[in-house]
């Protein structure tokens, strides 16, 4: 069993607060938090500010103070997984660490996060969409997911072209 809480120590990388950019719809996004935050945005205005700009802790806090999806907890853990195979599968550093975990059960010991986190009853969901991502990269059989469907508007931009 391998616990992680926070972007430092030797899982800090399992964070999504660990900083590693992510390219995606010809945008950088300095974390996987980020990634993940700029998905609730109600619009693409938001979605880009908030992907690009702050640190993960102020993304997280504005996608918070903006978002107006009702979908959002019907979606949320998709939107992790694509999450995850982005900063896995552009990171190759990460995505051997990842795998050198071996398998390991991995829990984020949040202690307030009951849906991310594992800690005392958490669901541990983040814990549980890194051990599917691992999977797949040992697999090779990767979930498709399709980031337009989880997009909360029409974007501009060609949300195909990763």
């Amino acid at each position: 069993m391998i616990k992680f809480h926070g972007y430092k120590g030797e899982y800090g990388f399992l964070s999504n607060f660990y900083l590693c950019p992510i390219q995606l719809f010809n945008l950088v996004f300095r974390s996987s938090e980020h990634v993940y935050q700029a998905f609730k945005a109600p619009n693409e205005k938001w979605f880009v500010k908030i992907g690009t700009n702050y640190s993960p802790f102020v993304a997280k806090k504005k996608a918070n103070k903006v978002m107006t999806r009702n979908d959002w907890k019907e979606v949320r853990f998709k939107v992790m997984l694509f999450t995850l195979q982005q900063k896995f599968g552009q990171h190759e550093d990460l995505r051997k660490r990842l795998l050198e975990t071996g398998d390991e059960v991995l829990i984020e010991d949040s202690p307030t996060d009951k849906f991310w986190g594992g800690r005392d009853s958490g669901l541990n969901c983040l814990g549980k969409a890194l051990m599917e991502i691992r999977n797949e990269f040992i697999t090779g059989k990767f979930s498709k997911i399709d980031p337009c469907l989880l997009l909360a508007f029409k974007p501009s931009f060609d949300c195909h072209s990763l």
